[in-house]
């Protein structure tokens, strides 16, 4: 490890100290002085090593260094730049007092560079030619995004979502968003229809070795390596990197050009579906390469949100002339929201001491979805939200179908029948269990297209 390390461990940062856009002016630093920071460690076949990078006041940088130690990363710095003003940042102080460093805080405006540069190590070799620093920011501003509106507090990754996409590998895909199910959070995308209901059928460890034989790309929130997450956090805030990948032969591949875009613009969707927004588009371009995806959900099947405290009330909908106005609706019934859900659901469920708290909780979920949808089909025609959850269930795998199929019809009956004229939506479910093994739920409602709402517990 003495001499300077083999090409393919400081591949990810060639090509781009030409680059203006990614290295900002240092203020401060006097004309033909130098800042040093590393990044690492980053572990090769030969053991771990850190990055060394050298720039200059006005932007420009050195080729980088690769070394075990601080000491040495800097003694081959230092000789190469007599008679300079030399800096680096405070980690690196002790080793550098020999070699005439001089230690700085770390300029914010280093926070972008060195968070791409952190990045660009654990997303494979990509050529600067076809994938320039440039994307790197509309990539990870797309994660961030993404992360904020987790989408896998509604979606499951059970349930299978359809895209189209239009571009260099055209064609249709399954997606689902991970998360819900205790795995690393991020989406994946399938080439084969039926390979998420194929996964899902299949025991835990056979599913895990299965899945790696499937075509698929993904986009998965990392936590390590610890440094690259830090790096990434220091800039954008986020308490995990993203990190993009291709599985196709049982091996990780290389990403092309197309897969980041694919990535990009679903991103950018994900983050902006919502059960009000189930259907839209979104593009990415690179170079002259454009990739449009067309994404398309159902409603969430096992979520009981609401909208969040203080969000406006939707605006009433015109109605056009000619046109059959939505039905009034009535005024809420007296009786609490939450006692309602558990006269709605109490018959259709086994006795609470056979179910554990996590199938007690999905089948709420489901009671509460049904509840919705059915009112969203009466007082706001046109939603099909009944026969599109219907949709949705019929599209789960084997025995959770087989079981929450019958559920969910038995549950719309009994909305229509026994409680035909309460309006409320239902939202923000909280259950909590006694010392005495008992549930209390509490509950929240509001009235399609208005701003009166209500929570109550039982």
């Amino acid at each position: 490890m003495d001499s300077k390390s083999d090409d393919d461990k400081v591949v990810p940062f060639r090509g781009r100290q030409a680059s203006r856009s990614t290295e900002p002016r240092l203020p401060g630093l006097e004309p033909g002085a130098l800042y040093v920071f590393k990044l690492g460690p980053m572990e090769t076949q030969e053991g771990r090593c850190f990055v060394y990078f050298a720039l200059h006041g006005e932007g420009t940088a050195h080729p980088p260094e690769v070394a075990e130690s601080d000491a040495r990363g800097l003694a081959r710095l230092a000789p190469l730049f007599p008679g300079h003003r030399l800096y680096c940042e405070p980690r690196l102080a002790r080793a550098g007092a020999s070699y005439g460093f001089v230690s700085r805080p770390v300029p914010r405006e280093l926070f972008p560079l060195r968070a791409m540069m952190a990045l660009s190590t654990q997303w494979g070799p990509l050529s600067p030619k076809d994938v320039p620093p440039e994307f790197f920011p509309q990539l990870v501003e797309a994660a961030g995004a993404l992360w904020r509106a987790q989408p896998w507090e509604l979606w499951t990754n059970i349930e299978v979502l359809t895209l189209r996409l239009e571009g260099p590998d055209p064609g249709w895909r399954e997606l689902c968003v991970l998360g819900n199910g205790g795995e690393e959070f991020g989406f994946a995308l399938y080439e084969q229809p039926g390979s998420i209901m194929r996964l899902g059928q299949l025991p835990e460890d056979e599913r895990m070795r299965q899945s790696l034989h499937q075509e698929s790309l993904a986009l998965l929130f990392e936590e390590e390596p610890a440094w690259v997450r830090a790096e990434v956090r220091r800039f954008t805030g986020l308490p995990m990197f993203p990190s993009p990948l291709r599985l196709s032969g049982g091996d990780f591949v290389p990403l092309r050009r197309e897969d980041l875009l694919t990535l990009l613009a679903l991103s950018r969707a994900l983050a902006r579906l919502s059960p009000e927004q189930l259907e839209l588009r979104e593009e990415a371009s690179l170079g002259g390469m454009r990739v449009s995806a067309h994404l398309r959900a159902h409603v969430p099947l096992f979520t009981a949100r609401s909208p969040p405290p203080g969000s406006p009330p939707r605006r009433p909908r015109l109605v056009a002339p000619g046109t059959v106005p939505p039905p009034r609706v009535p005024p809420p019934p007296r009786h609490k929201i939450s006692q309602t859900l558990i006269s709605f659901v109490e018959p259709l469920i086994p006795e609470i001491e056979e179910l554990d708290p996590d199938q007690f909780m999905t089948m709420l979920e489901l009671a509460v979805t049904t509840w919705n949808a059915v009112v969203l089909d009466t007082w706001e025609p046109g939603k099909d939200r009944v026969e599109a959850t219907r949709a949705a269930l019929r599209a789960l795998q084997g025995e959770v179908r087989e079981v929450l199929l019958p559920f969910f019809e038995a549950l719309v009956e009994r909305k229509r029948s026994g409680f035909p004229e309460d309006p409320r939506l239902m939202g923000g479910l909280q259950v909590r269990w006694t010392l005495e093994g008992e549930p209390r739920l509490r509950l929240q409602w509001h009235l399609p297209g208005a701003s009166r709402r209500g929570s109550d517990d039982s």
